[in-house]
C-alpha cells in the first residue's frame, strides 16, 4: 500500500514537471511563401492536414538559438497554425529551423520538404 502511494506521488511529481506539447489540437495551417514572386497564401487541405500536422506534432522540438542553422533559405515560409491554444506563427527561415513569435527557436527534419511541396505550382 505504501509503495503504491509513494509510486503514484513520484508519477504525479514528474507529470507536474513535463512541458506541455507544443502543438495540441491542430485544426488549420495556413503557409505563406515570401519571396522575391511576393507572398503567397496557402491553407493546407482537408486531405493533407493530417501529413502536416503529423510532422508538427512528432517533429518540433525546441532548441537554443545557437544550435540553429545558420544557412537561410531562398524563399521563407511563415507557417500560420491554429490548435487548441489559438492562432500562432512561425518563421521557417531555414530547411529544418522555425522561429517562434516568442523568440523561442525550433527544430523540425520534415516541415519544410511538405511545405516546399504543397506551395509548388
Amino acid at each position: 500500500m505504501v509503495r503504491s502511494l509513494m509510486l503514484g506521488a513520484l508519477v504525479l511529481a514528474g507529470c507536474g514537471n513535463a512541458e506541455p506539447p507544443l502543438f495540441e489540437g491542430v485544426t488549420k495551417v495556413v503557409i505563406l511563401p515570401v519571396g522575391s514572386g511576393g507572398l503567397m497564401r496557402k491553407e493546407v487541405s482537408s486531405a493533407d492536414l493530417p501529413k502536416v500536422t503529423s510532422c508538427l506534432y512528432r517533429g518540433t522540438t525546441e532548441i537554443a538559438a545557437e544550435k540553429a542553422s545558420e544557412e537561410l533559405l531562398a524563399v521563407v515560409f511563415l507557417i500560420e497554425i491554429n490548435d487548441k491554444r489559438g492562432a500562432r506563427s512561425f518563421e521557417l527561415y531555414t530547411d529544418k529551423n522555425l522561429k517562434g513569435n516568442r523568440g523561442k527557436y525550433y527544430e523540425n527534419k520534415c516541415i519544410y520538404e511538405l511545405i516546399s511541396n504543397l506551395t509548388r505550382g
